[in-house]
């Protein structure tokens, strides 16, 4: 069945609007374009990170550990300020029920405005950092990346108007074509110099076709700002959502700020490792979750305007993340060790290491993600800054106090590579079993839906996963008592192994799967209690 071409350029209120509609007929070519949109989002997204795998893999083994450890150490210079300018506008833009023209325009000029302070910020923070660090090429990365900040928003406003209108596959397509841009910048610069400025190319490419794509997609233009009072509530659910994301980026990179401060004169080797490994296994979660948000944030706030119950389709977003995301942590803790070294070679056989201990990571990062957009779109952004800064206190300290029980020589060689160790082991258990299920249960909970409904689900396919990771653990040593066989060969048989017994353990939750990803989320599935349908009169009111 063809969608219907007046559909792709509705807003969300129009199109819930018309699958509140008595018409059957209307509701099935809804259904059919969400479909359609869903699947080319999917396949955009998977071609997406195969591109990054692909290269990552070259830039890897072009670019030595200590050149990504450079560009680590200068990250939250460049990242700090620049989500402090971002001031959380593209999620009001999407979150609110109506949005004007001059209140579009605004954001967009008060959003330039701020990175053009934010690059100064990153600017004047290079003489610093090299200092401290004693590196002095850090205060040239600083100065390359601080303009990288202003291409990235001069597009920001745009991409958040294709959110809004949940327009995902223009907005796939261009995420797409920018990551392609920036990778293939990299690879032509690390191909004539193997340095850190390859990965800072990198940031420009993406960037600048983001903003580029942005402009070109999207028939809106700014227009000279016009503040007034209205724009006040806009600023607050801005400030902080923006408050909100700094405090989780801090949290999820505290290895950036502790690493270098902590280990000045061995830094950079060890700093390049663990980043590596870190953003290697936040891939799958972003593949999963990239999609998710962006419906979740603008279907829940329009659902909820219309008075439509949207808990459900949270349910069952929570469930979908979760037989995906499940394998994955598991197979990529029982095969860390094989597979960073075959993408990057033997300069990275320890950051496999780091990356089996981080896997665990996996299981509650695309959940607390889904989470915190959910408390978004419910408009509880105070509790949830509150719970980010019991979350990064709770990190800090008992990172700081792993490394101080260590009793590191911060000036010793290896000791380095150890302190990553360490820190990576502390990082996966205290946010796996100390933070992530009281903070998901509350979280939920917070914004009244049942947490007990939406969790409960999850313990099956973990089962699954668990079971499955531990056979796969197994398998790999017996098949380490075979020196002819390479990490190629062992990461074939493995793998094959290791999705062959999660479908065979999590059947019922993969044919589940395999029922809402062909039926669409609004389906019903057979082992789902169909949601009663609320009467027309009681919905009115």
């Amino acid at each position: 069945m063809k969608s219907d071409p007046r559909l792709h350029n509705r807003t969300p209120i129009a199109l819930l609007k018309l699958l509140m509609s008595p018409t059957a007929s209307q509701a099935e070519t809804l259904t059919s374009s969400v479909e359609q949109g869903a699947r080319t989002v999917l396949a955009t997204q998977i071609f997406s990170q195969l591109i990054s795998i692909a290269s990552l893999a070259l830039l890897l083994r072009w670019i030595a550990p200590a050149e990504y450890g450079l560009l680590a150490a200068v990250t939250p210079a460049l990242m700090l300020p620049r989500m402090f300018a971002a001031l959380g506008t593209s999620a009001a833009t999407v979150q609110r029920h109506a949005i004007t023209s001059d209140e579009t325009s605004a954001i967009f000029w008060l959003q330039l405005a701020a990175s053009m302070v934010a690059a100064l910020i990153t600017a004047a923070c290079g003489p610093w950092l090299a200092w401290q660090l004693s590196e002095p090429r850090l205060a040239l990365l600083c100065y390359a990346l601080a303009g990288s900040t202003i291409a990235g928003s001069l597009g920001a406003t745009h991409l958040a108007i294709l959110e809004r209108e949940l327009k995902l596959v223009a907005l796939s397509r261009v995420r797409l074509l920018a990551q392609l841009a920036g990778a293939v910048a990299a690879i032509a610069v690390a191909y004539q110099k193997p340095t850190a400025a390859a990965l800072v190319a990198q940031q420009y490419g993406e960037l600048l076709t983001l903003s580029i794509g942005g402009w070109l997609v999207t028939r809106w233009r700014p227009a000279w700002p016009r503040f007034s009072r209205s724009h006040t509530t806009l600023a607050q659910f801005s400030g902080l959502t923006s408050l909100a994301q700094v405090i989780f980026y801090v949290a999820q990179n505290l290895h950036l700020l502790l690493l270098p401060l902590l280990l000045p004169e061995n830094f950079r080797t060890a700093l390049g490792l663990y980043t590596q490994a870190y953003n290697l296994m936040l891939k799958p979660v972003l593949l999963v979750t990239s999609p998710l948000t962006s419906v979740l944030l603008a279907g829940i706030s329009r659902a909820r305007e219309a008075r439509h119950d949207p808990s459900p389709v949270v349910a069952r977003l929570f469930r979908m993340t979760a037989i995906l995301l499940f394998p994955v942590a598991s197979g990529t803790f029982a095969t860390a060790m094989e597979l960073m070294p075959l993408l990057g070679g033997s300069n990275w056989k320890t950051a496999g290491t780091i990356l089996a201990i981080l896997a665990p990571v996996i299981l509650v990062q695309g959940m607390l993600n889904l989470a915190a957009y959910v408390m978004m779109a419910y408009s509880r952004l105070v509790v949830l800054v509150a719970m980010s800064l019991v979350s990064l206190v709770m990190l800090v300290q008992s990172a700081l106090l792993a490394l101080w029980a260590t009793n590191i020589s911060f000036s010793a060689g290896d000791e380095a590579l150890e302190a990553t160790i360490r820190l990576a082991m502390v990082t996966s258990v205290v946010t796996c079993l100390v933070i992530a299920p009281p903070q998901l249960w509350l979280m939920l909970q917070s914004t009244g839906l049942s947490a007990r409904t939406i969790l409960l689900p999850l313990l099956r396919p973990l089962r699954a996963a668990v079971i499955m990771g531990a056979i796969v653990m197994l398998a790999r040593s017996v098949l380490l008592r075979f020196d002819t066989l390479g990490d190629l060969a062992r990461l074939s048989i493995l793998v094959p192994l290791g999705v062959a017994l999660y479908l065979l353990l999590a059947w019922p939750d993969v044919r589940w799967l395999r029922g809402i990803l062909a039926g669409g989320l609004t389906s019903t599935v057979s082992d789902e209690k169909p949601t009663p349908k609320i009467p027309t009169s009681k919905r009115r009111k």
